[in-house]
């Protein structure tokens, strides 16, 4: 019924997002697709704070000590106080949109540290007082840390934009998997990506295990670009299998209007991050 349509990619996320965040990643997730072909190498935004809508007859935001339910806003050094970032990151929804952005471009983002993730803080100078009671800024600056392998000249801010090679190696063999199913239903496409996918990789025991004690070395098992590598020495955990799916799937072409959405949560009954598909 209503003919046969492309598998949507998961833009749901970012779509429920609100305010500011939203602001930004309307801004931000198309960057980051030329981030990924190699046509930008810059990974820091920055937006003013009347471009997210936090001021409205003022050009800056500021932030007293009563806002922030502390005595003073600086530290003895000069530090800003911890219930300052928390009060950015809520403000700005740093969790729900970094999450959106994950979720919503599974290819794209193979070149983040997933250890470090989405940075924010103020951009350029910061207004005070002597007296510690009140902070002020006028941009927010967001950063997406760059895992090394994909780092130029040891930039952590910066995607070498010429390491492009197995890049577009993977993206192909993907595309090749797509077109291998593309006259199969759609119940015969999820099946098909699903042993594909589990063909060519192995779960990481190892990576997990040195995620689970705090000491991931590289950000790779997390990513797309190991799927489709061709390589069996490299394999994936949990997101990268769900990412890969995703990525088929957004390749796709469905007659019943399949969508497939990435999601996270915990594992079973355990306390353990956890990433999959529906």
């Amino acid at each position: 019924k209503g003919g046969s349509r492309r598998g949507q990619k998961s833009a749901g996320a970012g779509e429920g997002l609100p305010g500011p965040a939203k602001i930004i990643y309307q801004t931000v997730a198309p960057a980051i697709h030329k981030i990924a072909i190699g046509e930008r190498a810059d990974t820091t935004f920055v937006f003013t704070t009347s471009e997210l809508g936090l001021t409205e007859l003022t050009e800056s935001v500021r932030w007293t000590a009563e806002d922030l339910k502390v005595e003073q806003v600086w530290t003895d050094d000069w530090g800003v106080v911890d219930e300052f970032w928390i009060k950015l990151f809520e403000t700005l929804d740093v969790g729900p949109l970094y999450a959106a952005l994950r979720a919503d471009n599974p290819y794209d983002l193979y070149w983040i540290d997933v250890t470090q993730g989405l940075m924010c803080g103020p951009d350029g100078s910061v207004g005070y007082d002597d007296s510690k009671t009140w902070i002020e800024f006028s941009s927010v600056r967001i950063q997406f840390s760059v895992a090394s392998p994909y780092q130029q000249d040891g930039n952590e801010f910066k995607v070498n934009t010429s390491i492009g090679a197995t890049v577009n190696a993977a993206g192909v063999k993907a595309k090749a998997i797509v077109a291998q199913y593309a006259s199969a239903s759609d119940y015969q496409k999820l099946r098909g990506y699903r042993k594909e996918i589990c063909d060519l990789v192995n779960y990481n025991t190892e990576a997990i295990n040195e995620s689970n004690s705090g000491t991931i070395s590289s950000s790779d098992p997390w990513m797309v670009i190991w799927v489709f590598d061709a390589d069996p020495n490299t394999n994936v955990v949990c997101e990268g299998y769900s990412k890969a799916f995703q990525h088929l799937c957004d390749l796709s072409t469905f007659k019943t209007g399949i969508r497939c959405i990435t999601v996270t949560g915990n594992a079973g009954n355990a306390d353990e991050a956890h990433m999959w598909n529906v």
